[in-house]
């Protein structure tokens, strides 16, 4: 079965609908990075986190390799709680990694990943 957006043969699985080629997917990722950026900080997520996180899905979406985003130079972090929290941020984002960024956007988090709310 073919993809009704981009025409690859690929069936319409979860995971192809996220990372599909097609002009309005590539506008549906937009509009969902756009809403996690805008939503993150209202549920007092920090800005370090919020990082982490877009960095995690955004390469997933784009079949990018994931790579832990560069979290060092975040405003209004001082350097002891940057110290601190970087390792963690690390490791959670290796977790979640390890059990998928598609399953973030399911809902599945590794607990790393809701430590800097």
């Amino acid at each position: 079965m073919r993809c009704s957006q981009c025409n690859s043969i690929q069936s319409e699985d979860w995971n192809h609908v996220f990372r599909c080629s097609s002009n309005s997917a590539d506008t549906g990722k937009k509009k969902l990075l756009a809403t996690i950026q805008t939503e993150l900080p209202i549920l007092k997520v920090s800005v370090p986190m919020t990082l982490t996180i877009l960095t995690g899905v955004e390469q997933w979406l784009t079949e990018k390799p994931l790579i832990f985003p560069d979290t060092t130079n975040v405003p209004n972090l001082p350097i002891s709680v940057r110290d601190q929290v970087l390792p963690l941020l690390h490791k959670a984002f290796q977790e979640q990694t390890s059990l998928g960024w598609d399953n973030f956007l399911k809902g599945h988090s590794k607990s790393g990943c809701i430590l800097f709310r």
